[in-house]
C-alpha cells in the first residue's frame, strides 16, 4: 500500500473518534517515521511491510481509546515535545495558558520557581527554558514520573537549573521562600462523568475527592511558608472552579490577583499573592 493509501484506511477505521484524520496522521508518521512534509512529498510510494503492520498495530491501540500521546510516547507542548507515558499526565493546551501567563509577568528574571505535582515536567520546563536565568524545583509523589521529567528537562537543556524531588505536596521541600509557585493538581471530583481516553491517565493526577477540591485544600494550607513576602501562586482549575478555589485561598490569607481564561472564556489560571 502507498501512503495515501494507509492514510485513506486509518482514517476509515479511526472515524469514530473526534480527530480521525489527525489521528491516522500522526500514527503513520510515527509507524514510518516520516515527517508531514514526506508523507505529502512521497505520497504515492509503496511502504515497506514492516511499516504498514507497524501502523496498523497503532491503528488498534487508537480504535480501543488509548490516547495518541501514549502511543507515539510524546505530546508537543508550548514550543517543544515531551516524553510521556502512562505514569504522567498528558500536557494539555489548558497547561499552556499557566505558562503565558507567568511568561507575561516576568522576562529574563533570576528567579526561583516550585512545581507542585510536575508530572512530564512540562510547566517548570517550559518556563525554564524561556527564563534563562531562573532555576526551580519540581517535586511529585510518583518516582515514575519524576524519571520522565528528568529525561525531559535533560534533552530540552535544563536538567542543571531543575532539582527533581519525590515528596507528597510539600513534604519533603527544605523550608525556603520561592518567588513563584505553580502547579496543575487533580481538580475532577470522584463521580465526575470523563471520558473513556482521560480515564487512561493515572487517577492520582486526576481526581482530588469527592468535589475535586482537595489538592487545592492542601496546597492552600502549606503554601504561605514557601512563599517570598512578594511572591505569586498560579493555579490551573478545571472550568467551573473559579469560586471555590478562590474561597479557599482567601481563607489562608491569600487574595485573587489575576485570573487567565481560555478560548470559551472560563477562568483557566488564577493568580493569588498573600494579604499584607
Amino acid at each position: 500500500m502507498t501512503f495515501s493509501q494507509l492514510l485513506s484506511y486509518g482514517i476509515r477505521l479511526l472515524s469514530h473518534l473526534s480527530s480521525p484524520e489527525l489521528d491516522a496522521r500522526i500514527l503513520l508518521q510515527h509507524a514510518c517515521s516520516k515527517s508531514f512534509e514526506d508523507l505529502i512529498a512521497y505520497e504515492d510510494q509503496e511502504i515497506d511491510q514492516v511499516f504498514e503492520q507497524q501502523f496498523f498495530s497503532l491503528l488498534e491501540r487508537r480504535k480501543n481509546l488509548e490516547p495518541v500521546a501514549y502511543i507515539t510516547g510524546s505530546k508537543a507542548f508550548f514550543d517543544l515535545e515531551f516524553e510521556v507515558s502512562k505514569d504522567v499526565l498528558i500536557p494539555r493546551s489548558d497547561s499552556e495558558i499557566l505558562v503565558d501567563y507567568v511568561l507575561k509577568d516576568f522576562a529574563q528574571e533570576d528567579l526561583k520557581i516550585l512545581d507542585l505535582g510536575t508530572g512530564s515536567g512540562c510547566l517548570i520546563i517550559t518556563l525554564l527554558k524561556h527564563l534563562p536565568q531562573t532555576e526551580g524545583i519540581g517535586v511529585d509523589a510518583s518516582h515514575k514520573a519524576l524519571d520522565i521529567a528528568k529525561r525531559n528537562a535533560d534533552k530540552i537543556g535544563v536538567g542543571d537549573r531543575l532539582t527533581l524531588l519525590q515528596s507528597n505536596w510539600f513534604s519533603e521541600i527544605t523550608p525556603q521562600a520561592f518567588d513563584i509557585i505553580i502547579s496543575n493538581p487533580p481538580y475532577i471530583g470522584l463521580e465526575e462523568d470523563i471520558s473513556p481516553e482521560v480515564r487512561c491517565e493515572p487517577h492520582t493526577a486526576l481526581f482530588a475527592g469527592l468535589d475535586g477540591l482537595d489538592s487545592y485544600k492542601q496546597i492552600a494550607a502549606k503554601a504561605k511558608d514557601y512563599l517570598s513576602p512578594q511572591g505569586s501562586i498560579y493555579l490551573e482549575t478545571g472550568y467551573k472552579q473559579k469560586e471555590d478555589v478562590q474561597k479557599i485561598f482567601e481563607a489562608h490569607t491569600f487574595k485573587l490577583e489575576g485570573i487567565a481564561k481560555d478560548l470559551q472564556g472560563h477562568a483557566r489560571c488564577l493568580k493569588f499573592r498573600l494579604c499584607v
